[in-house]
């Protein structure tokens, strides 16, 4: 599944900043590393380069760098020859990645490498073993960036999950707003059990008819439900993994498609009931009694130093979406501006009946 080696991000364009190279170009040593500096984060680390290439007249050199076991970088560097000569002067420079296809690690690391040059201001990028010094800059549109931090956010909760389940999860290139759900939810199953879930809307499997009868004639709707599941089904983009034994408590639950319901159960194919059941109170409680753990286990080095990098992108996206608010209101009074941040009020949202008032 997780074999298959493809480009995975678009060719990025980076300002350059300044940036030499010495010519003629010396052959790169086996040992030779390229260093990744971020002095805004003060953080830097340090990749094997690859390979290194150059067109006859010196005007551009591609670089490969082993970023991790399955990301490689490949950056495209451009310029023209130094009017005094022995140099190259670098004027473009693009990059893009290479790994093997949606493995969570490989999206983590390539994200969070990606998310450095959106967020970490300017990179300085050295090459010693072939005398490169450049001074790069990247700025991305503050949205892209912001889906990149979720994406990268999911990378890492699936590398989680997986390794509770002992297996690869692959990452969708995209990712919707009920990915992202079913992703936290199923990582709050293996490390919490035992929590309250909100949601108003959830699509159930009925396998009990009897007790859906009793829950109709009744005439009790909204009602408690109490759900005992002998396995139960986390949805993840792509997969399903049995949880096992689950419990699951709504206070005030009500049947939206109660109509539907009654229709199936007196047909002759009334199996496999799907029933639409939200909680007035937008909650539920969820209990998982054999769901698996979380094993021991300690990241690799560059693998930990990347987890920990998740407080200064965070910081660094507010300060971002703080500088467009701040845009926005420059040159209002001070009563359009009340105006304008004053908190909205909404009126409670009612859930109604089914179509046939039922």
């Amino acid at each position: 599944m997780f074999d298959t080696i493809e480009t995975t991000s678009r060719e990025m364009t980076v300002d350059v900043l300044a940036g030499t190279l010495n010519l003629p170009f010396p052959d790169a040593s086996p040992s030779a590393t390229v260093e990744f500096d971020f002095p805004e984060f003060d953080y830097s680390f340090n990749a094997p380069l690859i390979d290194l290439t150059f067109t006859p007249d010196s005007r551009q050199v591609v670089v490969r760098v082993a970023i991790d076991e399955s990301v490689t970088m490949v950056w495209r560097l451009s310029g023209e020859p130094a009017p005094e000569g022995g140099k190259m002067l670098l004027k473009d420079a693009a990059f893009e990645f290479e790994m093997e296809s949606r493995r969570p690690r490989a999206e983590f690391v390539a994200d969070t490498v990606k998310a450095l040059l959106y967020l970490a201001g300017p990179i300085r990028l050295r090459i010693p073993g072939v005398r490169f010094d450049g001074e790069l800059n990247f700025e991305a549109p503050l949205k892209e960036a912001s889906d990149l931090l979720a994406h990268r956010h999911a990378a890492y909760r699936l590398m989680l999950i997986g390794c509770a389940f002992n297996q690869e999860i692959p990452v969708p290139a995209e990712l919707s707003d009920w990915d992202m759900q079913d992703i936290s939810f199923a990582l709050h199953a293996i490390i919490d059990r035992s929590f309250t879930w909100g949601f108003m809307r959830k699509q159930l499997p009925v396998r009990d008819e009897g007790e859906v009868r009793k829950m109709l004639e009744s005439g009790e709707n909204p009602f408690y439900l109490h759900l005992e599941l002998d396995d139960f089904c986390l949805k993840l983009p792509g997969r399903s993994l049995s949880a096992g034994r689950t419990t699951i408590k709504i206070e005030e639950a009500r049947i939206l498609n109660a109509g539907e319901i009654k229709r199936q159960l007196e047909s002759p194919n009334g199996r496999g009931l799907q029933a639409f059941m939200p909680a007035l109170s937008g909650v539920a409680e969820c209990q998982f009694h054999d769901a698996p753990r979380l094993p021991e286990m300690e990241w690799d080095e560059r693998i930990a130093e990347f987890i920990d990098l998740k407080a200064p992108f965070d910081e660094r996206i507010c300060d971002a979406y703080n500088r467009l608010a701040a845009s926005t209101l420059a040159g209002l009074t001070e009563e359009q501006i009340a105006e304008i941040t004053a908190p909205l009020e909404f009126e409670p949202f009612p859930i109604g009946d089914d179509e046939e008032g039922n």
